[in-house]
């Protein structure tokens, strides 16, 4: 019996430190763009390489990536006629205390009925300073594309 309760108390335990650790979050993201490279493919298809910077804000404070600022490099593939095919990247993100974390991102959907700009999601690799152990990710949408960078939506879950 005491062994029950003891291993009943440690699950329990460990449950509330993980569910207080747990959240999630929307928010908002714009980014500038930085330098481009873009190389033209035999079939015409045509691969972009950006430098960018991000900042986000979250309606969680606790959320990793609430308040914080990127330096991000991304690859896009894009079809004869411009059209997005695939996408990834990844940024290094940091809060105004010195914390951060290593993120990748990706594109999910393109120019469709349920995606009609830009859709992706994404997830953290590693955080250091107060977001050490960050897990988790989430989704994106851009909203807005500018002539020098984007804006956008994400939800988010995460622990820590």
């Amino acid at each position: 019996m005491k062994k029950t309760i003891v291993s009943v108390t440690a699950t329990t335990l460990l449950a509330v430190s993980f569910g207080a650790a747990a959240g999630e979050a929307t928010g908002y993201y714009t980014t500038h763009d930085g330098k481009s490279v873009e190389s033209t493919l035999p079939d015409g298809r045509k691969i972009v390489v950006s430098h960018y910077y991000q900042l986000a804000k979250s309606d969680k404070a606790d959320d990793p990536i609430n308040n914080t600022e990127s330096n991000c490099v991304g690859k896009i593939v894009l079809s004869k006629d411009g059209n997005i095919q695939s996408g990834s990247g990844s940024c290094f993100s940091q809060d105004p205390s010195g914390d951060g974390s290593l993120w990748w991102w990706k594109v999910d959907e393109a120019g469709t009925a349920k995606c009609p700009d830009v859709c992706g999601s994404f997830g953290y690799v590693e955080g250091y300073g107060k977001l050490k152990g960050t897990k988790g990710g989430g989704t994106w949408v851009r909203t807005n594309l500018f002539a020098e960078g984007s804006m956008g939506t994400f939800k988010s879950s995460y622990t820590r």
